[in-house]
């Protein structure tokens, strides 16, 4: 049976949009899913730390060999590879899947993408979202939380990206908008003292205590600074995401999905995921 290699990388949203995608192609074209999840300095957790899931993996991945052993058809949004094969834009193919692949019944695909592509629809993720719970250790974390600090009332969510991201928060504002409010607020951040900012000076703002946080791969440089990976392809990103810190960060994605989302940066890929989650009801 043909496969479907389902690419995730980057940081847990990036990771988890490829996954959602990559598993809603495999059934919409009748192939196997199977998983390809490296523990990069991305985001340095497995699969099996984050989900409750029987997915088949692929455990080791080079992509030299990789591509001359199963000469997949690449949708993708970018190759990161440089691989020479059949490659499609996986934003483009739209809801012609099957048009699309009718000359290519034998062939595995290679799927990557960082966003949930536009073919995949709202009943489709339902569906694929139940098959991969969370971890009940993360889930029960967070409504611990929730019920501590917000007994099961309502509040508001703010998600402040810190590191590498070049559109940062004005905090001011929103500081203002908590203080000016009746409502508890939850304030999650990839950055502790963008967390010790609201927390000093909103009393009605909540944060999960984290031991974690993101850091840079190269200390001289600057979030953005250039560094490569492992395969020698350069990226504009200087982050080095520790098991401990994704584990944590999804916690507060999980709490954050409870909250009534304050929705400051659509570009946030951590952010549109827990209005996916808050969406489905998974906390």
């Amino acid at each position: 049976m043909s496969k479907v290699f389902i690419y995730c990388d980057g940081g847990f949203g990036n990771r988890y949009n490829s996954l959602l995608s990559g598993l809603f192609l495999a059934k919409a074209c009748n192939r196997e899913p199977l998983v390809i999840w490296p523990e990069t300095r991305w985001a340095e957790v497995s699969f099996t730390d984050i989900f409750d899931s029987n997915l088949a993996e692929l455990k080791q991945f080079d992509p030299i060999t990789f591509f001359e052993k199963y000469d997949p058809v690449n949708i993708v949004h970018w190759n990161p590879w440089g691989a020479s094969v059949e490659q499609h834009n996986c934003m483009g193919i739209y809801m012609c899947i099957d048009q699309f692949l009718k000359n290519k019944e034998h062939k595995n695909i290679m799927f990557y993408s960082s966003l949930i592509c536009p073919w995949v629809d709202t009943n489709g993720l339902q569906s694929i979202i139940t098959k991969i719970p969370f971890h009940s250790y993360l889930v029960d974390t967070a409504r611990q939380f929730i019920k501590y600090n917000f007994e099961e009332n309502e509040f508001d969510g703010l998600h402040v990206r810190r590191t590498d991201h070049a559109y940062q928060l004005e905090e001011k504002e929103f500081i203002e908008k908590i203080n000016n409010s009746s409502r508890l607020c939850f304030v999650c951040s990839d950055d502790k003292e963008a967390e010790r900012n609201f927390l000093e000076n909103c009393p009605n703002v909540r944060v999960y205590p984290k031991t974690s946080y993101v850091e840079m791969l190269d200390p001289k440089g600057g979030w953005n600074t250039m560094t490569r990976d492992e395969f020698g392809h350069q990226f504009p990103f200087n982050v080095k995401r520790s098991r401990q810190s994704v584990i944590e960060a999804i916690i507060d994605l999980l709490i954050l999905s409870r909250s009534n989302v304050i929705n400051t940066d659509h570009r946030s890929t951590f952010l549109q995921t827990s209005i996916l989650l808050k969406m489905f009801k998974i906390v």
